[in-house]
């Protein structure tokens, strides 16, 4: 950023010294004046507005510090800095009085100014970010209002970037550098904050200034902020859901990037997860509900390479994902499970309160299998189910793998009950033992599996969990009192 100066001093060789003692460009200073006595330093003050004086006292007719003084009081905001070749007391106290950035005295050496000019332009910077910044927040607030008080619509396309870093902090930080990139394009940048957002709105206009704009914005936002770009249109709230997608799209890279709605819109999946998560999502549900480890595992492979694949609306994603952790946390209530014995650190307690998208699709996958994981544990070192709750989750268990080689000894295992504890309360519940119950199951698969024409008896047995065809025949017999052929043609 460039900073103006004037000198002010009635000696031509001084004014010459000051203004070649240092390379003043390199702390981005442009020397647009001299005058060489207090009234035409008045006049040329006034008329170009300087960031920085730099005076004399002692002139003819008026000194550098009634000169400062007279601007003073008339508005002038110039930063000063006072040299003079006189050590008096009484103009230094004055010119402390008055405000001067530096008194320095002649003749001024580059080891003195250096770290004065250093200073002050920081101080120049300081103030007119903070002016820029309330400004800009004042301005932001009056054009949030007027966008979101009317169904509005731009005269002209527009197109919307909307920029989420990874902490609110981190987001406040940029602020002050968009209010800069606003002065340097002028008019053509609105911007305000929607709830965590920072929406830059801009007319669309030359590729080049667009690129130029997109790779000041990147520049500014880094590699913690994920950026999401609308297509050029008129509705705002059109382009506001375009740039807000394509931001969360960010969640199916690996890394925080500029995303374009326009590059990905055809990629989406436009549909609801349940439409593309149904069969994935109900297996999930069971697999808690009896808190099978492995099962969960699969489907969640299962369910993320899908949503992988087909690119689930981010927000369609989220509402799926809320959904497994309602269960979660159902579950966990219905067996008395506080909330923080599966939830054990600050990323997964975060993955139940922030947004999804801040993360990305895999780290998501991670934390989520983490805390199934955590879950399963809490629930394994519990083990004090009730009686009804625990043949409940058994039955549940079975009703999902009953086409397995499942043993009462496989049951301690899985749900951590003793043997014979386990089968005495199984019998009680149910008012069978463990073996009738998973057999009946099986035949009663087998009599609906028997719809099906194409398949033979042996596919049937095998598809239920018995090995043996014959075996599977005779106990079909016996439990239905019919065999399989003269049920299959009796009711099929």
């Amino acid at each position: 950023m460039k900073y103006s100066m004037v000198i002010v001093d009635d000696e031509f060789y001084s004014r010459n010294g000051i203004a070649n003692l240092i390379a003043w460009k390199d702390y981005g200073i442009e020397i647009i004046g001299y005058a060489d006595s207090g009234p035409a330093g008045i006049e040329i003050i006034n008329r170009l507005k300087p960031d920085i004086v730099l005076s004399d006292i002692k002139m003819k007719g008026m000194t550098g510090l009634d000169m400062m003084e007279q601007l003073q009081q008339n508005g002038c905001g110039s930063k000063f800095i006072i040299v003079s070749g006189y050590k008096k007391f009484e103009y230094a106290q004055q010119a402390i009085r008055a405000g001067v950035v530096a008194y320095l005295l002649k003749p001024v050496t580059k080891e003195e100014l250096v770290p004065v000019v250093e200073k002050l332009v920081a101080q120049i910077q300081q103030e007119q970010d903070d002016t820029g910044l309330k400004t800009m927040e004042q301005d932001d607030e009056k054009a949030r209002l007027f966008f979101e008080t009317r169904d509005y619509s731009f005269p002209a396309p527009h197109f919307m970037v909307i920029l989420k870093c990874e902490t609110a902090n981190a987001l406040s930080e940029k602020i002050k550098y968009i209010y800069i990139l606003k002065n340097r394009f002028k008019e053509q940048i609105v911007s305000f904050f929607r709830e965590e957002y920072l929406l830059v709105v801009v007319p669309e206009t030359s590729l080049a200034l667009r690129a130029e704009l997109l790779s000041e914005i990147q520049r500014i936002a880094g590699t913690d902020a994920a950026i999401g770009i609308s297509t050029p249109g008129c509705k705002f709230e059109e382009i506001h859901r375009q740039a807000l997608c394509a931001l969360h799209y960010n969640l199916y890279l690996e890394h925080h990037t500029q995303v374009f709605y326009g590059e990905i819109e055809a990629a989406l999946f436009q549909g609801s997860y349940e439409a593309l998560l149904k069969g994935e999502t109900d297996r999930l549900l069971r697999s808690i509900e009896v808190c099978d480890l492995k099962d969960m595992e699969r489907t969640l492979d299962e369910s993320f390479d899908k949503t992988i694949e087909n690119k689930l609306l981010p927000a369609e994603l989220e509402r799926w994902l809320r959904t497994i952790l309602a269960a979660v946390r159902d579950w966990a209530h219905s067996v008395n499970i506080p909330f923080s014995d599966f939830v054990n650190t600050g990323a997964q307690r975060l993955f139940f309160e922030k947004p999804l998208h801040e993360l990305n699709i895999w780290k998501i996958k991670q934390m989520l299998l983490e805390i199934l994981t955590a879950l399963n544990n809490a629930f394994s070192r519990r083990g004090n189910m009730n009686g009804n709750r625990s043949i409940k989750a058994i039955k549940a268990y079975i009703d999902q793998h009953y086409m397995e080689d499942i043993s009462l000894k496989d049951l301690e295992k899985i749900f951590y009950t003793d043997l014979s504890y386990l089968s005495r309360l199984f019998k009680k519940e149910t008012g069978m033992n463990y073996v009738k119950y998973l057999t009946e199951k099986r035949i009663e698969k087998a009599k609906e599996l028997l719809a099906n024409r194409s398949l033979t008896f042996y596919q049937i047995a095998n598809m239920i969990g018995y090995s043996d065809p014959k075996y599977f025949s005779q106990l079909f017999k016996k439990m239905v009192g019919m065999t399989l052929s003269e049920y299959r043609d009796k009711f099929y």
